[in-house]
């Protein structure tokens, strides 16, 4: 009789300690994304390069951008596609951005897509789609959009400076994410 009753409580142990266990990994699958929007754009950049995106919290397409609201990432050259990784600082929510594709010579980028994430919400804009919501600036960039292409323009200095703005549609594509 003590021997089922010492087996019973160590079953009931047992139980209960896993059970606090399972409880634990329950919580960290609890913790929440955190509130910052990732651009990834898949791109073919053949030269070292270093990409910026600028960011406006406002509505107001006459504020200008300004370079503490922009984050800049190093681009190693490769004749291959490769995820170029663009995160705003957490709890900012853009209205608008503006690519700024590097600042080297380059024949041209070609544009696979665009992947825009924030929390557990996202959408991409693959090959061309990727134009109907970026203009460009016409003074530093052309683009081929039916080749999905930036081409930069060289400046009067010698200088490249290509950069592309979102558009509304774009804005409307983040504000649905960020809901």
């Amino acid at each position: 009789m003590k021997t089922n009753i010492f087996l019973v409580l160590l079953l009931v142990a047992v139980s209960l300690i896993s059970c606090k266990k399972e409880g634990k990994a329950e919580e960290k699958s609890l913790t929440p994304a955190p509130e910052l929007f990732t651009f990834t754009l898949n791109a073919i950049v053949k030269e070292d390069d270093d990409f910026q995106i600028f960011f406006k919290e406002d509505n107001d397409p006459q504020s200008p951008f300004k370079e503490e609201n922009s984050v800049w990432v190093g681009v190693k050259g490769n004749e291959n596609a490769q995820d170029i990784e663009l995160k705003l600082p957490e709890s900012v929510y853009p209205t608008q951005i503006r690519f700024d594709f590097g600042q080297k010579e380059h024949k041209e980028i070609l544009v696979n897509s665009l992947k825009v994430a924030f929390k557990d919400k996202s959408f991409t804009l693959k090959g061309t789609e990727f134009f109907n919501f970026f203009t460009p600036d016409e003074n530093f960039v052309k683009v081929d959009k039916t080749a999905s292409k930036i081409l930069p323009v060289k400046q009067k200095n010698n200088k490249f400076d290509p950069m592309l703005y979102s558009n509304t549609d774009f804005t409307t594509e983040l504000t649905k994410i960020s809901k």
